[in-house]
């Protein structure tokens, strides 16, 4: 089975490529405002106009992009590094390259890849038991208060057992929610 999956990293732009890969935004974002500006079939367009505080990010083909010497080259001669965390699975279909909040640069390559088969487990199965009622329990026992005296020689979390000094355990008191 094959999956399409986004692999993320890294891109350290220089000088010109920051400045070349902004004037590309703001040509695209004028691009964009203007055709919406231009519609005029008398409904709503599908998609609004982008906000000057908007992040950069641009969508790239396979014909917009190339990966040559370990850094990408976009359209216009845009070259930038890419810090390699690991290799990519095979050629990517298309690359998005955006800067966040803090000004780092990103490209997020598709590619398509072979599904990992999940093994079946050998067992049945594991599970764990919380013992939801003991942690209600616990907890209803910390909301109340303490009974002033020593403390009761049976157990407070089970409310059973015999006291460890052989006397007859105390009567149950309601429990205060």
């Amino acid at each position: 089975m094959v999956e399409t999956v986004r692999y993320t990293y890294r891109l350290r732009p220089g000088r010109r490529a920051r400045a070349a890969l902004l004037d590309e935004w703001s040509r695209c974002r004028w691009l964009w405002n203007e055709a919406v500006h231009q519609q005029r079939s008398g409904r709503k367009p599908t998609f609004g106009k982008l906000k000057k505080d908007s992040l950069p990010s641009l969508e790239y083909t396979r014909n917009g992009f190339k990966l040559k010497n370990h850094r990408l080259v976009l359209s216009k001669g845009i070259i930038v590094p890419v810090v390699w965390s690991r290799e990519l699975l095979s050629a990517p279909s298309s690359v998005r390259v955006y800067q966040d909040s803090l000004g780092h640069w990103y490209a997020s390559f598709v590619v398509r890849c072979e599904a990992a088969a999940i093994p079946e487990p050998d067992l049945p199965g594991i599970g764990i038991d919380w013992g939801g009622e003991d942690h209600r329990d616990d907890y209803r026992a910390r909301l109340r208060p303490a009974a002033p005296g020593p403390p009761s020689p049976v157990c407070r979390r089970t409310g059973q057992g015999p006291a460890q000094d052989g006397t007859a355990p105390p009567a149950q008191r309601p429990a205060a929610i």
